[in-house]
């Protein structure tokens, strides 16, 4: 027998955030050129920096037990004028290669601020598993900085509202709406 649900349920909750500073566990890099950068307005006032050096090192922000579906992957960084205005960062789903994205850090992060910090937007990736990797290559000729990374899930949210179906009709018209949450 079915039932009628008089009060909608209630949320689901979002799913959290995920963030991995310079230093923090899911942080690590290649190479003996990063040195530590304590520079106010940073996040957490504090980044890694890697001058000119012979290139190809690398930074990574690795996150793991991640929920397959959609996510939302940003990086941020500390700006300065002699840094390169070329950064090559990729993004890695397990060991795939699912995009590759070239930033200017002579110049802020384009996006919303959170934390303090302006963040960078690589897009919406749909994720089959549950890792996720970003990657900054260090090349040579310019000094990069990195920094942080976070990945916000996309929850999508369908609410029936109404099923209208007259007895007389195979035919049935459901009054639906949906809810796009992302995270900040």
């Amino acid at each position: 027998a079915a039932a009628m649900l008089n009060t909608p349920p209630a949320p689901r909750p979002a799913a959290p955030v995920l963030l991995i500073d310079d230093g923090d566990a899911g942080y690590e890099e290649t190479g003996t050129n990063w040195t530590a950068d304590q520079s106010p307005g940073a996040y957490h006032d504090d980044c890694r920096h890697n001058a000119t050096g012979p290139g190809g090192e690398t930074a990574a922000w690795q996150f793991t037990g991640l929920s397959p579906g959609w996510h939302e992957v940003f990086v941020t960084w500390l700006e300065h004028p002699t840094l390169s205005p070329t950064v090559s960062y990729a993004v890695y789903e397990g060991e795939m290669l699912v995009g590759s994205f070239t930033v200017n850090q002579k110049l802020p992060p384009d996006g919303a601020v959170v934390d303090g910090r302006p963040w960078h937007s690589f897009g919406l990736l749909r994720l089959q598993g549950n890792t996720l990797r970003v990657v900054l290559t260090h090349e040579t000729g310019h000094a990069v900085r990195a920094d942080a990374a976070r990945i916000a899930p996309v929850r999508n949210e369908l609410v029936l509202l109404s099923v209208e179906k007259t007895p007389d009709s195979q035919e049935a018209t459901a009054h639906v709406t949906i809810n796009v949450h992302i995270p900040p």
